[in-house]
């Protein structure tokens, strides 16, 4: 029996059009199968590769205009439910919307249909009489927990942390330091926009719906300015230090395909505030 092909990140780099930061990007997302040996012979299997061509496919439907924004998280989502055999079977054929499309639609609606809600135990109990004890267990039930935080991928988008070698590789990359822009006056070095051609879309968040009242281009300006402020102090107010000789770690958040947002140091409590200053960068960059 033939053993199954195997391909070097070279060889991946070649087939699928990505770049190798771009394919190690994948792998910690978990959105590539990570091989079980690593090294600089490190050899991934036919799935991993498939899944790159995949991703590609996507890319390139968006590119030619034949497909709407599909986040990294839904096309995760699209191959967590698919077989290896039916991804294949896809990239063979050239990704064709028509088979695509019905795959968006079946993920948009068990996205989009949330599970039914429980009554609360207090109407039940008022429409139900039950036993002194049943009453007294269900009121003592605590809640459900909170859904923890999703590690790296926040509801801004796809959240990457990464030391200060990968920082000093993305500065090298970019524009000369003599011909960048200045940052905004609100800007720190904790919290700085990055431009990147190599990171993946960013995710749309929706607005909430408890706003009646359309915030102004002011409004929206002053609550960035206040939400960088905090993000800036929120380590000096919490008393948080870099120990001596640990990695100082940066972590992207996606603003647009290009623009970053780059916190140093972020912990999973201030998260939230990031993703928080991430949304607002993003209404100022659509204008509104």
């Amino acid at each position: 029996m033939l053993a199954a092909r195997t391909y070097s990140i070279t060889e991946m780099q070649a087939i699928s059009g990505f770049d190798r930061r771009t394919i190690v990007y994948y792998l910690q997302q978990g959105l590539v199968p990570r091989a079980g040996r690593r090294g600089p012979n490190t050899r991934y299997s036919q799935d991993a590769l498939l899944r790159l061509r995949f991703i590609r496919g996507f890319k390139d439907l968006q590119d030619q205009g034949r497909c709407g924004t599909v986040t990294l998280r839904e096309i995760g989502a699209l191959l967590a439910m698919l077989e290896p055999a039916q991804v294949g079977v896809l990239v063979e054929r050239g990704m064709p919307m028509e088979d695509l499309a019905p795959l968006l639609e079946r993920l948009a609606s068990d996205t989009a249909t949330p599970p039914a809600a429980s009554p609360p135990v207090a109407a039940v109990e008022a429409a139900v009489p039950a036993p002194t004890g049943v009453a007294t267990a269900a009121a003592e039930t605590p809640a459900a927990p909170p859904r923890p935080a999703p590690g790296l991928l926040g509801p801004s988008g796809p959240r990457r942390s990464y030391g200060l070698a990968d920082a000093g590789i993305r500065q090298r990359i970019g524009a000369p330091a003599s011909s960048a822009e200045a940052p905004p006056a609100t800007t720190s070095p904790a919290a700085t926009t990055a431009t990147t051609e190599a990171a993946p879309p960013s995710l749309a968040t929706p607005s909430s719906p408890a706003a009646t009242t359309p915030a102004t281009a002011a409004d929206i300006m002053a609550e960035l300015g206040r939400l960088l402020r905090e993000l800036e102090l929120r380590p000096a107010m919490s008393g948080r230090r870099l120990a001596p000789g640990a990695s100082e770690q940066w972590t992207e958040i996606p603003i647009t395909s290009r623009v970053f947002l780059s916190v140093r140091g972020l912990s999973q409590d201030d998260a939230p505030l990031a993703d928080a200053v991430a949304r607002e960068m993003k209404k100022v960059l659509r204008g509104r």
